[in-house]
């Protein structure tokens, strides 16, 4: 089994329970192919059935990422079990192993990123945890490790463990005593209240079974058991007589042995550990490794897989008013609005619709209006509505993410490229409205087919063109770049070190690297024959000039370099106002907003960028979407199409501005009234702060002045009358 071992790994912990479980299976003799842990990472040496065989980059300061094929070769296995998770292994020389391994092949998807290169004709058999994790149906789900049960006794010799004990040796429990009697119970085991209380608290039963006595008081012992918080088990007999039958925390039952063992198997039983006991786990593990051994894919090459059709996922059904009404023992509150709107019924289908999923997010947004009502009147009937509609709504947000990837999933392009989380997408790109994931997948489509037939007799044949995506995120554009253009050579950068982290360790048809936001690249001059800035520019202010110069020398000279403006289709969306071409030049908005409020706005007006830009570059075209109308179409970038001049220039040069331009001049009166206008704004909202400043001191102060007098009212009260 390929597995971490031995590391602070949930899959590690994982793979354990199951060579635990496995160990006891006859024909099944388990070596485990495990990871080397580093320094910290390392939790317990391995055992003599361990070899270390595997490096995971991201969990090691050296940086070693191999993997021992020919190690693993070596050991003639008949079966060799995969356990995945993207990230954990050196994906091209795992896919040498599965190449070369003669045996079956079998592996255990442990989420949904699902590479390329693995493929699922290269095993015989694959194994997920639940219905939607993994390119397979065939489940087996987590085990439970069955630990016997603990029933726990203590006292001053009352309680009779002579009939406890063998109940419990009876049932496979655990029996302990901390009662002051004889052996063979224990002897003397007085322990301290607080030693006890400890104690006590890790038991899953306690029993205090005393015989009737009359004459007696109450038993400070049920009391002691009970603060622990454990299920308590005694006889219904004077003893006891101050404390009433509670179900589920303190049962009050005949002094018959049978009515004990009864009672003790409805807390102890639990059918979902028995269900998910590691030795059923295990056997199903067995059974399906006999199965990829004596069902081996036709020679010479694995058998095509012919995925079976995806059963239809269970319908996300809300509670019904009346059910929630028995729920909250009849008092449904504000609740009748809330589930007027969450009977939303989720379609089962295998397939789902933007529509489906738009219906969704409509029914949770409706689902939280009602907190405003309930939160206006809290009382302690709304509190758990309240706490209710969270766990509604909650449940609905992860149905709706559910949906969502399915979707992304079944929109993907073909081959099953990893998607990365909503909140990495919005790192590093404006994404409008809700479909994140949806727009991540579809908004670089466009850009990616023009590239393409740019790229189109861009090197003579044979010859490898070298890319680059110049703040290329998690792959939006490069993606599907990779896909239509098979033969380029991609490289991409980017500030966000968290995003090149994601490329690098889960798309292997680039090189990814980080770069300062300063202008510099670590490439020669003319290295690249194209490059392309998606949504780049829009953001750069300062050092526009810098980076734009650093692109002209690390381009070839017959290269071209593609960058995306916000233009006139932005205007409506972004600026708020309409379009004046002459006027706009180049225009900031937010100047030293921070990248993680999404940083500056930059507008380029088509005039200024061959003024400026082309001081630099020939501009080939400047493409604008338009309607049939003629308008342009809105919320939709400009591209700017670029050759290299043969000139050498400066940064203080592509800036510089040109005083027979009538337009610079008027560009510049326009950057003066907005900077006036911003001003004004913010000295309204730094007013407005005061303001509030203000009200704030002389609510202490008032407040202070009321405290003042209930403090002199009340040590009037404390004077002794005279």
């Amino acid at each position: 089994m390929l597995t971490t071992w031995n590391t602070q790994c949930g899959i590690a912990e994982y793979a354990r329970a199951l060579a635990e479980a496995l160990a006891p299976i006859e024909d099944v003799e388990l070596i485990v192919l495990g990871s080397r842990n580093y320094d910290e990472r390392a939790v317990a040496p391995d055992e003599d059935y361990v070899l270390p065989c595997f490096d995971v980059e991201q969990w090691n300061r050296y940086g070693h990422n191999e993997l021992d094929v020919e190690r693993i070769l070596e050991l003639g296995l008949d079966v060799l079990h995969i356990q995945f998770q993207l990230g954990l292994y050196n994906l091209p020389r795992l896919v040498e192993l599965l190449e070369r391994f003669e045996g079956a092949t079998v592996i255990t998807w442990h989420d949904n990123w699902v590479p390329e290169e693995l493929e699922l004709h290269r095993f015989d058999a694959a194994i997920t945890h639940r219905l939607g994790v993994g390119p397979t149906d065939n489940v087996i789900a987590f085990g439970v490790r069955n630990v016997p049960a603990i029933v726990r006794t203590f006292g001053l010799g009352r309680t009779r463990e002579e009939i406890i004990a063998p109940i419990c040796e009876r049932n496979g429990w655990t029996f302990e005593s901390a009662a002051t009697s004889e052996a063979p119970f224990g002897g003397q085991h007085w322990r301290p209240w607080r030693e006890l209380h400890d104690w006590l608290r890790g038991a899953d039963a306690i029993v205090l079974w005393y015989a009737e006595n009359g004459l007696v008081g109450s038993s400070q012992a049920a009391h002691t058991a009970v603060a622990t918080r454990r299920p308590v088990v005694v006889t219904d007999t004077t003893w006891f007589a101050d404390l009433p039958h509670r179900p589920g925390s303190f049962h009050k039952i005949p002094d018959d042995p049978e009515a004990l063992e009864q009672t003790l198997h409805e807390l102890l039983d639990d059918p979902l550990i028995a269900a998910a006991d590691w030795a059923i786990v295990a056997a199903s593990h067995a059974e399906t490794y006999r199965r990829a051994i004596t069902d081996p894919a036709p020679a010479p090459g694995r058998r095509p897989s012919v995925p079976a059709p995806a059963p239809e996922p269970e319908p996300f059904v809300p509670l019904s008013p009346a059910e929630l009404a028995a729920w909250l023992d009849g008092d449904a509150g504000h609740l009748h609005r809330a589930f007027d709107l969450t009977a939303v019924g989720v379609s089962a289908r295998p397939r789902f619709g933007r529509r489906g999923v738009l219906a969704l997010k409509r029914a949770v947004r409706r689902l939280l209006f009602p907190l405003l009502d309930v939160q206006s009147s809290l009382n302690a009937a709304n509190a758990r509505v309240v706490c209710f509609l969270l766990a509604q709504a909650a449940a609905q947000s992860r149905e709706l993410e559910r949906l969502e990837r399915q979707l992304a999933q079944e929109q993907a392009p073909p081959g099953g490229m990893p998607i990365p989380s909503q909140a990495l997408i919005r790192r590093t790109g404006w994404t409008p409205g809700t479909d994140v994931v949806a727009r991540y997948l579809t908004d670089g489509r466009a850009i990616a087919a023009l590239l393409s037939s740019l790229l189109q007799g861009a090197k003579p044949a044979g010859e490898r063109a070298r890319v680059l995506d110049f703040g290329c995120g998690v792959g939006k554009v490069s993606r599907h770049l990779a896909k239509d253009a098979p033969g380029v050579e991609l490289f991409g950068c980017d500030i966000d070190a968290t995003s090149i982290e994601w490329m690098s360790a889960h798309h292997s048809y680039g090189s990814f690297f980080r770069v300062d936001e300063t202008p510099g690249l670590p490439c020669e001059d003319g290295f690249f024959d194209l490059i392309y800035a998606i949504s780049v520019f829009t953001h750069l202010t300062d050092d526009w000039a810098g980076w734009l110069l650093e692109l002209h020398r690390v381009l070839a000279p017959n290269g071209l370099l593609v960058v995306t403006t916000l233009g006139e289709g932005m205007v409506e969306l972004e600026r708020g106002g309409r379009w004046e071409e002459d006027a706009i030049g180049m225009n900031v908005l937010r100047r030293g907003q921070d990248w993680a409020g999404g940083g500056p706005t930059v507008f380029h007006s088509h005039w200024w960028i061959r003024e400026h830009w082309g001081r630099a570059f020939e501009i080939v075209e400047i493409r604008q979407e338009r309607r049939d109308d003629g308008s342009p179409l809105p919320g939709v970038h400009d591209v700017v199409i670029m050759k290299p001049r043969a000139v050498s220039v400066t940064a203080e040069e592509l800036e510089r501005i040109d005083p027979a331009q009538p337009r610079e001049l008027r560009a510049l009166l326009h950057n003066i009234a907005q900077l006036h206008a911003d001003d004004a704004y913010l000295r309204d909202l730094l007013a407005q702060a005061q303001a509030r400043g203000d009200a704030e001191h002389d609510q202490r102060v008032e407040f202070s002045r009321q405290l003042g007098e209930a403090r002199a009212e009340l040590d009037g009260l404390r004077r002794p009358t005279e």
